[in-house]
């Protein structure tokens, strides 16, 4: 296996950005003990073993965020899940 190699002159140091110019991100809910973060959408859904995983982008977070998740994570977004049914039914 190789590793890149490039000249340490190329590097620069890393530096915290201003407060004003950091990207916020959402607070999670507490629901049952537990955090939970809102789902704005679906965006793929694939089969997994005898299951399903869906590609789910999180509200307030970029899409370099999402996760797969299977359903049994989904308890709270039962209308973003049927939406998303329904839109594959069509």
């Amino acid at each position: 296996r190789r590793h890149p190699v490039f000249n340490e002159s190329l590097l620069t140091p890393y530096h915290e950005p201003p407060p004003h110019r950091r990207e916020k991100r959402p607070v999670a809910k507490m629901i049952g003990g537990a955090e939970e973060w809102e789902v704005e959408e679906i965006v793929k859904e694939r089969n997994v073993g005898r299951g399903k995983q869906y590609l789910v982008k999180w509200k307030g977070w970029p899409h370099s965020e999402n996760t797969w998740e299977p359903s049994r994570h989904l308890t709270h977004a039962k209308k973003v899940l049927r939406d998303w049914q329904r839109k594959q039914s069509n």
